[in-house]
């Protein structure tokens, strides 16, 4: 159950990582850091820090680890930072082995 950006109960951990829960907001750049916007080209960012575990990678790293069989004993993964970041801290909630 989700309320006011809260979530409770046995599945809040997966409700929070659900891709679908999640609004990134977009900050549109001020005069001071667009030099265009006097030429009406708006430039907007958008804040990847408010989604789970702080980085986009934790999106694709969910839908990996949810859609894969639990009968693999662990995870190899080649990449680094974000996606190696997110494979481990989810894998601990999915269950995978240390």
């Amino acid at each position: 159950m989700r309320k006011n950006n809260v979530w409770r109960g046995r599945t809040a951990i997966e409700e929070f990582l659900k891709p679908e829960h999640h609004l990134t907001p977009l900050i549109e750049l001020n005069e001071q850091l667009n030099p265009y916007l006097e030429h009406n080209v708006h430039i907007f960012i958008k804040m990847q820090t408010f989604l789970p575990l702080m980085n986009v990678k934790s999106i694709p790293a969910y839908q990996m680890l949810k859609n894969t069989p639990h009968k693999a004993k662990g995870l190899v993964e080649s990449s680094s930072r974000n996606m190696a970041f997110s494979l481990s801290v989810l894998s601990q909630y999915f269950g995978y082995d240390k």
